[in-house]
Protein backbone atom coordinates (compact mmCIF):
# COMPACT_ATOMS: atom_id res chain seq x y z
CA UNK A 1 0.00 0.00 0.00
CA UNK A 2 2.84 2.40 0.85
CA UNK A 3 4.57 1.60 -2.43
CA UNK A 4 1.36 2.14 -4.38
CA UNK A 5 0.72 5.48 -2.69
CA UNK A 6 4.29 6.60 -3.33
CA UNK A 7 4.10 5.74 -7.04
CA UNK A 8 0.69 7.36 -7.35
CA UNK A 9 2.14 10.60 -6.06
CA UNK A 10 5.23 10.29 -8.24
CA UNK A 11 3.56 9.18 -11.48
CA UNK A 12 -0.22 9.29 -11.18
CA UNK A 13 -0.47 12.97 -10.47
CA UNK A 14 1.56 13.56 -13.64
CA UNK A 15 -0.89 11.42 -15.61
CA UNK A 16 1.66 8.65 -16.19
CA UNK A 17 1.21 4.85 -15.90
CA UNK A 18 3.52 2.78 -13.72
CA UNK A 19 4.20 -0.89 -12.92
CA UNK A 20 3.99 -2.53 -9.49
CA UNK A 21 5.44 -5.94 -8.56
CA UNK A 22 2.81 -8.54 -7.68
CA UNK A 23 2.65 -12.04 -6.20
CA UNK A 24 1.41 -13.47 -9.49
CA UNK A 25 2.33 -10.99 -12.18
CA UNK A 26 3.36 -7.33 -12.51
CA UNK A 27 0.42 -4.92 -12.24
CA UNK A 28 0.14 -1.93 -14.56
CA UNK A 29 -1.52 1.05 -12.88
CA UNK A 30 -3.06 3.49 -15.34
CA UNK A 31 -3.77 7.14 -14.53
CA UNK A 32 -7.35 8.41 -14.08
CA UNK A 33 -7.29 9.94 -17.55
CA UNK A 34 -7.45 6.40 -19.01
CA UNK A 35 -10.68 5.43 -17.24
CA UNK A 36 -12.90 6.46 -20.14
CA UNK A 37 -10.80 4.46 -22.57
CA UNK A 38 -10.83 1.38 -20.28
CA UNK A 39 -14.61 1.25 -19.84
CA UNK A 40 -15.15 1.76 -23.56
CA UNK A 41 -13.25 -1.40 -24.48
CA UNK A 42 -15.30 -4.51 -25.35
CA UNK A 43 -14.88 -7.64 -23.26
CA UNK A 44 -12.98 -9.43 -26.02
CA UNK A 45 -10.27 -6.77 -25.63
CA UNK A 46 -10.30 -6.13 -21.86
CA UNK A 47 -11.83 -8.71 -19.51
CA UNK A 48 -11.16 -9.93 -15.99
CA UNK A 49 -12.44 -13.46 -16.67
CA UNK A 50 -8.96 -14.93 -17.01
CA UNK A 51 -7.78 -13.15 -13.87
CA UNK A 52 -10.75 -14.45 -11.87
CA UNK A 53 -10.05 -17.98 -13.04
CA UNK A 54 -6.39 -17.83 -12.09
CA UNK A 55 -6.87 -16.07 -8.75
CA UNK A 56 -10.05 -17.81 -7.52
CA UNK A 57 -10.06 -21.09 -9.43
CA UNK A 58 -13.60 -20.43 -10.68
CA UNK A 59 -13.22 -23.07 -13.37
CA UNK A 60 -12.83 -25.65 -10.57
CA UNK A 61 -14.82 -24.32 -7.59
CA UNK A 62 -17.68 -22.26 -9.04
CA UNK A 63 -20.98 -23.59 -10.31
CA UNK A 64 -20.80 -24.15 -14.06
CA UNK A 65 -21.49 -26.08 -16.04
CA UNK A 66 -19.42 -23.98 -18.46
CA UNK A 67 -16.95 -21.15 -18.10
CA UNK A 68 -19.32 -18.80 -19.91
CA UNK A 69 -22.04 -19.60 -17.39
CA UNK A 70 -19.71 -18.87 -14.48
CA UNK A 71 -18.86 -15.45 -15.86
CA UNK A 72 -22.43 -14.51 -16.82
CA UNK A 73 -23.23 -11.53 -14.59
CA UNK A 74 -26.16 -10.29 -16.67
CA UNK A 75 -28.47 -10.30 -13.64
CA UNK A 76 -26.16 -7.97 -11.73
CA UNK A 77 -25.43 -5.66 -14.63
CA UNK A 78 -29.02 -5.41 -15.85
CA UNK A 79 -31.60 -6.31 -13.20
CA UNK A 80 -29.80 -5.20 -10.06
CA UNK A 81 -28.75 -1.90 -11.59
CA UNK A 82 -32.26 -1.14 -12.84
CA UNK A 83 -34.16 -2.38 -9.79
CA UNK A 84 -31.92 -1.08 -7.01
CA UNK A 85 -34.30 1.74 -6.14
CA UNK A 86 -37.10 -0.79 -5.60
CA UNK A 87 -35.22 -3.11 -3.26
CA UNK A 88 -33.50 -0.45 -1.14
CA UNK A 89 -36.54 0.02 1.17
CA UNK A 90 -36.55 -3.72 1.91
CA UNK A 91 -32.82 -3.67 2.64
CA UNK A 92 -33.23 -0.72 5.00
CA UNK A 93 -36.10 -2.53 6.71
CA UNK A 94 -33.94 -5.63 7.18
CA UNK A 95 -31.06 -3.60 8.55
CA UNK A 96 -33.33 -2.04 11.15
CA UNK A 97 -34.78 -5.42 12.09
CA UNK A 98 -31.29 -6.93 12.41
CA UNK A 99 -30.05 -4.13 14.64
CA UNK A 100 -33.13 -4.61 16.82
CA UNK A 101 -32.29 -8.31 17.11
CA UNK A 102 -28.56 -8.00 17.71
CA UNK A 103 -28.29 -4.83 19.79
CA UNK A 104 -29.19 -5.12 23.48
CA UNK A 105 -32.45 -3.76 24.81
CA UNK A 106 -32.72 -1.40 27.75
CA UNK A 107 -33.23 -4.37 30.08
CA UNK A 108 -29.70 -5.58 29.26
CA UNK A 109 -28.02 -2.40 30.49
CA UNK A 110 -25.90 -2.29 33.62
CA UNK A 111 -26.60 -0.05 36.57
CA UNK A 112 -25.11 2.96 34.80
CA UNK A 113 -27.18 2.40 31.66
CA UNK A 114 -24.42 0.88 29.52
CA UNK A 115 -24.27 -2.36 27.55
CA UNK A 116 -21.21 -3.86 25.88
CA UNK A 117 -21.60 -4.85 22.24
CA UNK A 118 -19.21 -6.74 19.93
CA UNK A 119 -19.36 -4.17 17.16
CA UNK A 120 -17.73 -6.25 14.42
CA UNK A 121 -19.98 -9.26 14.99
CA UNK A 122 -23.13 -7.14 15.04
CA UNK A 123 -22.22 -5.37 11.81
CA UNK A 124 -21.20 -8.58 10.00
CA UNK A 125 -24.45 -10.32 10.94
CA UNK A 126 -26.52 -7.25 10.10
CA UNK A 127 -24.91 -6.77 6.70
CA UNK A 128 -25.37 -10.43 5.83
CA UNK A 129 -29.07 -10.32 6.63
CA UNK A 130 -29.41 -7.09 4.66
CA UNK A 131 -27.72 -8.50 1.57
CA UNK A 132 -29.66 -11.77 1.85
CA UNK A 133 -32.89 -9.78 1.89
CA UNK A 134 -31.86 -8.59 -1.56
CA UNK A 135 -30.85 -12.09 -2.67
CA UNK A 136 -33.60 -14.39 -1.34
CA UNK A 137 -36.10 -12.16 0.47
CA UNK A 138 -38.17 -13.05 3.51
CA UNK A 139 -38.21 -15.33 5.46
CA UNK A 140 -35.05 -17.14 4.31
CA UNK A 141 -32.85 -14.08 4.91
CA UNK A 142 -33.54 -14.52 8.65
CA UNK A 143 -32.93 -18.27 8.77
CA UNK A 144 -29.92 -18.68 11.07
CA UNK A 145 -28.99 -22.10 9.66
CA UNK A 146 -29.01 -20.72 6.12
CA UNK A 147 -26.94 -17.68 7.06
CA UNK A 148 -24.39 -19.84 8.85
CA UNK A 149 -24.13 -22.23 5.88
CA UNK A 150 -23.52 -19.33 3.49
CA UNK A 151 -20.77 -17.98 5.74
CA UNK A 152 -19.10 -21.38 5.85
CA UNK A 153 -19.30 -21.72 2.08
CA UNK A 154 -17.72 -18.30 1.62
CA UNK A 155 -14.85 -19.08 3.99
CA UNK A 156 -14.10 -22.48 2.43
CA UNK A 157 -14.28 -21.02 -1.08
CA UNK A 158 -11.89 -18.22 -0.14
CA UNK A 159 -9.41 -20.58 1.54
CA UNK A 160 -9.53 -22.99 -1.40
CA UNK A 161 -8.89 -20.11 -3.78
CA UNK A 162 -5.88 -19.02 -1.70
CA UNK A 163 -4.41 -22.52 -1.71
CA UNK A 164 -5.12 -22.78 -5.44
CA UNK A 165 -3.18 -19.59 -6.11
CA UNK A 166 -0.07 -20.39 -4.13
CA UNK A 167 0.42 -24.15 -4.39
CA UNK A 168 1.33 -26.30 -7.35
CA UNK A 169 0.44 -28.34 -9.30
CA UNK A 170 -3.07 -26.91 -9.43
CA UNK A 171 -4.31 -29.71 -11.69
CA UNK A 172 -3.89 -32.14 -8.78
CA UNK A 173 -4.74 -29.81 -5.90
CA UNK A 174 -7.91 -28.27 -7.33
CA UNK A 175 -9.94 -31.52 -7.63
CA UNK A 176 -9.10 -32.40 -4.02
CA UNK A 177 -10.08 -28.97 -2.76
CA UNK A 178 -13.26 -29.11 -4.82
CA UNK A 179 -14.53 -32.02 -2.72
CA UNK A 180 -14.68 -29.77 0.34
CA UNK A 181 -16.00 -26.82 -1.67
CA UNK A 182 -18.77 -28.96 -3.16
CA UNK A 183 -19.75 -30.24 0.29
CA UNK A 184 -20.01 -26.71 1.68
CA UNK A 185 -21.95 -25.62 -1.41
CA UNK A 186 -24.46 -28.40 -0.85
CA UNK A 187 -24.87 -27.32 2.78
CA UNK A 188 -25.47 -23.77 1.59
CA UNK A 189 -27.98 -24.50 -1.18
CA UNK A 190 -30.08 -27.21 0.45
CA UNK A 191 -32.01 -24.63 2.50
CA UNK A 192 -32.80 -22.58 -0.60
CA UNK A 193 -33.86 -25.45 -2.89
CA UNK A 194 -37.49 -25.63 -1.62
CA UNK A 195 -37.89 -21.87 -2.13
CA UNK A 196 -36.38 -22.09 -5.61
CA UNK A 197 -38.72 -24.90 -6.64
CA UNK A 198 -41.66 -22.90 -5.30
CA UNK A 199 -40.57 -19.85 -7.32
CA UNK A 200 -40.17 -21.93 -10.49
CA UNK A 201 -43.70 -23.33 -10.11
CA UNK A 202 -45.04 -19.82 -9.52
CA UNK A 203 -43.27 -18.54 -12.64
CA UNK A 204 -44.74 -21.31 -14.78
CA UNK A 205 -48.19 -20.64 -13.33
CA UNK A 206 -47.84 -16.94 -14.10
CA UNK A 207 -46.81 -17.68 -17.68
CA UNK A 208 -49.87 -19.91 -18.10
CA UNK A 209 -52.16 -17.21 -16.73
CA UNK A 210 -50.67 -14.53 -18.98
CA UNK A 211 -50.99 -16.79 -22.01
CA UNK A 212 -54.62 -17.69 -21.36
CA UNK A 213 -56.05 -14.61 -19.68
CA UNK A 214 -53.56 -11.86 -20.47
CA UNK A 215 -53.35 -10.87 -16.80
CA UNK A 216 -50.14 -10.68 -14.83
CA UNK A 217 -49.27 -12.06 -11.42
CA UNK A 218 -46.96 -9.98 -9.27
CA UNK A 219 -43.71 -11.79 -8.49
CA UNK A 220 -41.01 -11.09 -5.90
CA UNK A 221 -38.26 -8.65 -6.79
CA UNK A 222 -34.94 -10.06 -5.64
CA UNK A 223 -31.79 -11.66 -7.04
CA UNK A 224 -33.22 -15.17 -6.91
CA UNK A 225 -36.26 -14.18 -8.95
CA UNK A 226 -34.15 -12.41 -11.54
CA UNK A 227 -31.92 -15.47 -11.97
CA UNK A 228 -34.98 -17.70 -12.43
CA UNK A 229 -36.57 -15.38 -15.00
CA UNK A 230 -33.30 -15.00 -16.92
CA UNK A 231 -32.70 -18.76 -17.00
CA UNK A 232 -36.30 -19.34 -18.10
CA UNK A 233 -35.52 -17.39 -21.29
CA UNK A 234 -32.65 -19.72 -22.25
CA UNK A 235 -33.29 -22.60 -24.65
CA UNK A 236 -31.66 -25.22 -22.44
CA UNK A 237 -34.37 -26.54 -20.05
CA UNK A 238 -31.70 -27.57 -17.54
CA UNK A 239 -31.05 -23.90 -16.90
CA UNK A 240 -34.37 -23.82 -15.07
CA UNK A 241 -33.43 -26.63 -12.70
CA UNK A 242 -33.41 -25.77 -9.01
CA UNK A 243 -29.83 -27.01 -8.62
CA UNK A 244 -28.49 -24.86 -11.46
CA UNK A 245 -30.22 -21.76 -10.11
CA UNK A 246 -29.05 -22.47 -6.55
CA UNK A 247 -25.45 -22.82 -7.74
CA UNK A 248 -25.64 -19.50 -9.54
CA UNK A 249 -27.19 -17.85 -6.50
CA UNK A 250 -24.47 -18.90 -4.05
CA UNK A 251 -21.79 -17.75 -6.49
CA UNK A 252 -23.31 -14.27 -6.49
CA UNK A 253 -23.60 -14.39 -2.71
CA UNK A 254 -19.90 -15.16 -2.59
CA UNK A 255 -19.22 -11.75 -4.12
CA UNK A 256 -22.06 -9.85 -2.46
CA UNK A 257 -21.74 -10.81 1.20
CA UNK A 258 -17.99 -10.33 1.79
CA UNK A 259 -17.91 -7.11 -0.22
CA UNK A 260 -20.82 -5.54 1.64
CA UNK A 261 -19.55 -6.74 5.02
CA UNK A 262 -16.05 -5.44 4.31
CA UNK A 263 -17.45 -2.05 3.32
CA UNK A 264 -19.62 -1.67 6.42
CA UNK A 265 -17.07 -2.98 8.92
CA UNK A 266 -14.54 -0.42 7.70
CA UNK A 267 -17.11 2.35 8.09
CA UNK A 268 -16.73 2.22 11.87
CA UNK A 269 -14.20 3.18 14.55
CA UNK A 270 -11.31 0.75 14.75
CA UNK A 271 -12.35 -0.91 18.02
CA UNK A 272 -13.21 -4.48 18.95
CA UNK A 273 -16.19 -3.53 21.09
CA UNK A 274 -18.34 -0.50 21.67
CA UNK A 275 -20.51 0.69 24.53
CA UNK A 276 -23.97 2.01 23.86
CA UNK A 277 -26.28 3.95 26.14
CA UNK A 278 -29.87 2.83 25.67
CA UNK A 279 -32.66 5.13 26.70
CA UNK A 280 -36.34 4.42 26.86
Amino acid sequence: MVLTAMFCVQYGKHNLPFVLPGLHWPEIILPPSNVTWIISQPENILSDDKVQDELLGLQYFAHGPTGAAVHDFTVIRRNLTQQMHKILPDMVDEMRAAFDDYLPSTTDNDEEGWAEVEGIRVIVKTTQRTIERMFVGLPLCRDMAYLKAIRRWSVVFALSGSLFRFFWPTELLAPMLNVLVAAMKWMAVRKSLPLIRQRIRALKAREAVEKNEETGVEMPSDMLQWIIELNAQKPDPMKLSAWDIAGKLVLFELFGNPTFSLFTTHARPQVKSISLTCTS
